[in-house]
């Protein structure tokens, strides 16, 4: 999360208000990186980690998304999703690495994030707003209107399914994986 300088310093010409969020993963920051330098050219800059304790279910339903093309509940599915543990298998070492990146980054620069796990944001995203408010040093209104804050899940019985069989297949644990 981001809130702009104020006009005086701004080289965009935006007041002290302007506010706005990105969400990247690793890979992406790494492309963006390259032609940005995020510290300077965004000051005041503030992160917020969003992280799932359900790594497994992140992977089946990253899985899914991939075979269906259906990235977002209000996307309509292309074509049917059937199970792959090798496709689930490499999602969920895509996300082992993601997160150790971060991880490492927030370590070597100092960055404190807001830490926020998905699985809170959904109970209770509400909450989520509040805290992300609080970090920017925003006041909401005490008769903030909620209800635009709608959290949709995919996650269906299908993905309960393939995260059993997934764990059936290949969850030896006499193995200790290698990341």
């Amino acid at each position: 999360m981001h809130r702009r300088p104020s006009r005086e310093n701004s080289h965009h010409g935006r007041d002290a208000q302007s506010y706005y969020g990105l969400k990247i993963f690793a890979h992406q920051h790494d492309w963006i990186s390259r032609e940005i330098d995020w510290i300077n050219a965004l000051p005041n800059l503030h992160f917020v980690y969003l992280s799932r304790r359900d790594l497994l279910g992140q992977a089946v339903s990253w899985a899914r998304a991939i075979q269906t093309g259906q990235y977002r509940s209000i996307q309509p599915a292309n074509q049917p999703a059937v199970f792959d543990a090798e496709l689930i298998r490499r999602q969920l070492d895509v996300l082992v690495r993601e997160r150790a990146r971060w991880e490492m980054f927030y370590a070597r620069t100092g960055i404190e994030p807001l830490r926020l796990e998905y699985e809170l944001v959904v109970a209770n995203p509400q909450d989520a707003v509040r805290k992300v408010a609080d970090m920017m040093g925003l006041q909401l209104q005490p008769n903030q209107d909620f209800s635009k804050v709608v959290i949709q899940k995919q996650r269906d019985s299908i993905n309960l399914e393939w995260a059993h069989r997934f764990k059936l297949e290949q969850g030896n644990p006499n193995v200790l994986d290698i990341v």
